[in-house]
């Protein structure tokens, strides 16, 4: 089951949003695909290209990308530990702070917490837009593992 929410944050311009479920994989490969910078246009249709020769994000690392095919951005990975991972993607007066956290609830099963703030103006006006979009993401990055996971069975 997915579940989400979007919170305004009154009078800073900033809009939360979050999801979460459990994926049917362990842990160290969801946070391997979420680690895969290469790979992420392909379970997040939003980001239409990352620019690098990295497979593993670095820490840190300025990624040029293109959001929806047409925007010009910079995807930055903050943090990176065994169980969560940080993002900032930032490009025409917005950015969006996101976070990606993973709990093991039993071998082989994970909870995946997905959250994201968005700050401008731009993405302040279209923040209704954005109300599905965390749980869009978990539920893409669902299938791809459990699509991963099947296979190699």
């Amino acid at each position: 089951m997915l579940r989400g929410r979007c919170s305004p944050v009154k009078g800073e311009g900033l809009v939360s949003y979050s999801a979460s479920t459990v994926i049917a994989a362990p842990r160290a490969q969801l946070m391997l695909l979420l680690r895969r910078v290469d790979q992420l246009p392909r379970w997040n249709p939003a980001i239409s290209a990352v620019r690098t020769r990295d497979i593993e994000a670095v820490t840190g690392r300025a990624y040029p990308a293109v959001i929806r095919g047409l925007l010009p951005a910079t995807l930055t990975y903050d943090r990176q530990t065994s169980t969560e991972v940080g993002y900032t993607l930032s490009g025409l007066g917005a950015s969006e702070a996101g976070r990606w956290t993973l709990v093991e609830e039993s071998p082989g099963r994970t909870r995946v917490i997905h959250e994201f703030e968005h700050r401008g103006a731009l993405l302040h006006l279209l923040r209704a837009n954005f109300a599905p979009v965390a749980a869009w993401r978990v539920g893409r990055l669902r299938q791809v593992a459990e699509a991963a996971v099947a296979a190699a069975r």
